[in-house]
């Protein structure tokens, strides 16, 4: 029973960043990370790709994101989990200030430690997502 707790738990806590984010909640966010975070955007094709350490690095990396574009939206459409990891499937809807609208859906991977995220990896395949966790 406790492991199913903790399960259900890790699940919320990896959707709930995600409705944080929409809700561009940043300093909620922020309470969900360790201090030592390291979020790991070094696969994007995009031009704000590289590895941020740190919350303060990733407070400053969110508040770009959200400069550039009028609407990010990340919805979780599928949750796996596999210890203290889970492989979050995402899909993307981006508006930028001219109204041009982008989607995309990839893969996220989340390390958390009890109830802060330790780790957020960024990748373009599935398979190498779960790869990436032993899945």
């Amino acid at each position: 029973m406790r492991g199913q707790v903790a399960r259900v738990a890790r699940q919320d806590l990896a959707r709930g960043l995600y409705e944080l984010f929409n809700a561009r909640e940043l300093d909620a966010l922020m309470e969900l990370l360790a201090p030592d975070i390291e979020w790991d955007w070094s696969r994007s094709l995009g031009p704000d790709n590289g590895i941020h350490h740190g919350t303060r690095a990733v407070r400053r990396f969110l508040r770009t994101g959200w400069e550039h574009w009028d609407t990010i939206e990340m919805v979780p459409e599928e949750v796996v989990e596999a210890g203290d990891e889970v492989v979050v499937s995402v899909h993307v809807r981006l508006r930028g200030r001219d109204g041009i609208e982008v989607e995309a859906r990839g893969p996220h991977v989340q390390t958390w430690s009890g109830a802060k995220l330790t780790r957020y990896r960024l990748f373009q395949d599935e398979e190498d997502a779960r790869a990436a966790i032993g899945l």
